[in-house]
């Protein structure tokens, strides 16, 4: 068998073999030098012509068939870039509808609702600050640092003049109440099962947010399935950390009432129900978790962005409507920068064909670039004229009138038509990637192809390699 050896100077390096005697004969004879193209180094014209791919066939096959794989898929990239570039109108006139008909939606459902909206923004604006403040946490000596709170509020000197006549105003017995409720122990138990439950309850409340946002991206384009796995296994990394606060908090529930039976407990204090781990995670509303028995003698309403249906209906409403006008924004400039990139091409194209206005080659090839330009903002316009300019345009897109009404029999409109709105369940950004799919086709079409190719190269190789 034979192998063989491309490499820039293959010459010399053959040249090197026999004349330093760098391998044995029985090997060398079993090597064929090649070069892969003409280099610039001073060896005779014969050297090159012995070495070339040309004279050593199949190494020649195989790069011939490598180069010519490069070009074909570099022909169908072109190709496919060349197809978005013609979709951009049809892509920004389905953004704009769809935007559109989203908004229309969104307010009229929020008029059904009868809500008013600066209410509805000050609820969410409300959530955001609840469910985003920190957690409070499970300290020793929560009951002192409670205490202490009201002190810490007011500017310090003030505050020392005022705690300064407080304790001179103070009797004997009102200094041991105050000491008692210092060593408290079933009054700091109390508040620390009270700060866990709140952090179980806010944890829930995020894990219940979170699924109901992953239970909607179900519904949604493909190209959220990462980021959907994603939230997925993190939600799933914290359920360990909600069953073991679960733990801790039915333990201290067990703490207040050991302390109750041991009568160390105000007087018709009520022992805290224990949650149950079991279907902790449906977060009903009947549920053991929203019951603060035993806990807080004050027992306060739950807001209207977690309680009323209506309210979180508008807040979902109101958000839907804030999107549509950033994306309305969006689609906006994207429009007057095609315009632009239009007028920029139009006029390069123009300023080239003065240069190039003694070659008739080159005045072809721009004219037919040209006359392509001018179907291409055709299409464009006739798919982006419903749709305002962010700031103002000139009503030029590079072409004249008379130009564009020349090249109007270059135009077709034979491509797939997206002006029709898509599934309201597609993602925003879901248009991005319409050419991956082909792209993917083809490149498998040209393995399945090489594959087939396999026996023909090894029979061409069979044929044109002396086998020694």
């Amino acid at each position: 068998m034979t192998v063989g050896l491309l490499y820039d100077i293959g010459c010399q390096l053959h040249r090197s073999c026999v004349k330093y005697q760098l391998l044995d004969d029985t090997i060398l004879r079993r090597l064929t030098f090649a070069i892969s193209v003409f280099h610039a180094y001073g060896h005779q014209w014969r050297v090159k012509l012995y070495t070339t791919l040309v004279s050593v066939k199949a190494l020649a096959f195989r790069m011939e068939k490598f180069n010519q794989r490069l070009f074909v898929l570099d022909t169908q990239v072109r190709h496919l870039n060349n197809k978005n570039l013609v979709s951009c109108g049809n892509w920004l006139s389905r953004r704009w509808n769809n935007c559109v008909k989203r908004k229309t939606n969104a307010m009229q459902a929020l008029r059904e609702l009868s809500v008013d909206e600066t209410y509805v923004r000050q609820e969410w604006k409300s959530q955001v600050d609840h469910q985003t403040r920190p957690l409070p946490r499970n300290v020793d000596h929560l009951a002192d640092y409670n205490l202490r709170l009201v002190e810490e509020r007011a500017h310090q000197s003030r505050l020392a003049d005022a705690l300064s006549r407080w304790k001179t105003r103070l009797g004997i017995s009102q200094h041991t109440r105050l000491d008692q409720l210092r060593r408290n122990i079933y009054l700091q138990v109390r508040l620390d099962a009270q700060a866990l439950k709140t952090c179980i309850r806010e944890r829930l409340r995020q894990r219940k947010f979170e699924i109901e946002k992953l239970e909607r991206s179900y519904r949604q384009a493909v190209n959220k399935h990462k980021l959907n796995s994603h939230v997925d296994a993190a939600i799933q990394w914290r359920n360990p950390t909600i069953r073991k606060l679960v733990y801790l908090y039915n333990s201290l529930c067990a703490d207040l009432g050991a302390l109750i039976r041991q009568r160390c407990s105000p007087p018709n204090a009520i022992p805290p129900n224990p949650i149950s781990p079991i279907g902790i995670f449906n977060l009903d509303v009947d549920a053991d978790i929203w019951q603060d028995i035993g806990l807080d003698d004050v027992m306060p309403e739950p807001p209207d962005w977690l309680a009323d249906e209506v309210t979180r209906a508008a807040i979902k409403l109101v958000l839907e409507i804030d999107r549509c006008n950033k994306e309305e924004s969006h689609v906006k400039v994207e429009r007057c920068a095609l315009q632009e990139w239009a007028i920029v091409e139009w006029d390069a194209l123009q300023r080239a064909r003065a240069h190039a206005s003694d070659d008739e080659v080159i005045l072809y090839h721009i004219d037919n670039r040209a006359q392509q330009f001018i179907g291409l903002v055709l299409g464009w316009q006739t798919k982006v004229r419903p749709i305002p300019c962010a700031w103002p345009m000139p009503d030029r897109w590079g072409p004249s009138h008379a130009e564009l009404a020349n090249g109007t029999h270059v135009y077709s409109n034979d491509h797939d038509d997206e002006d029709d709105v898509g599934d309201d369940r597609d993602d925003w950004e879901s248009d991005i990637g319409c050419g991956d799919e082909e792209l993917m086709d083809v490149l498998e079409d040209i393995a399945l192809a090489d594959q087939y190719m396999g026996e023909e190269v090894d029979d061409i190789e069979d044929s044109c390699v002396v086998d020694d």
